[in-house]
């Protein structure tokens, strides 16, 4: 038998090339029963800065999903955020 199947997988990626600044990190796997993705991506050009964020959770009692998207530059900021989630917790067991 399979003694564990959990199991996280990060992976981590920088770069700067042409005077940009980028960065990139994920986080797939599953943990205690539930599937989870995580996805962060920057970039840094001169004073302008674009920022996304996506996360994923979806276990039997709960599903969460969240979005967050962000553009800065010089006397701007613009945030675009979603937020979802549904399921159903049962402390001592359905009813």
């Amino acid at each position: 038998g399979v003694f564990s199947e959990e199991e996280l997988k990060h992976t981590y990626e920088v770069k700067f090339v042409d005077m940009v600044l980028s960065a990139k990190c994920n986080t797939n796997g599953k943990l205690l029963g539930a599937h989870m993705t995580h996805t962060t991506d920057m970039e840094v050009a001169g004073l302008t800065m674009k920022f996304n964020n996506v996360a994923n959770f979806n276990s039997p009692y709960l599903r969460v999903e969240s979005t967050v998207k962000t553009v800065a530059a010089p006397f701007t900021l613009n945030i675009d955020a979603i937020f979802n989630s549904n399921g159903a917790v049962y402390l001592y067991g359905q009813q």
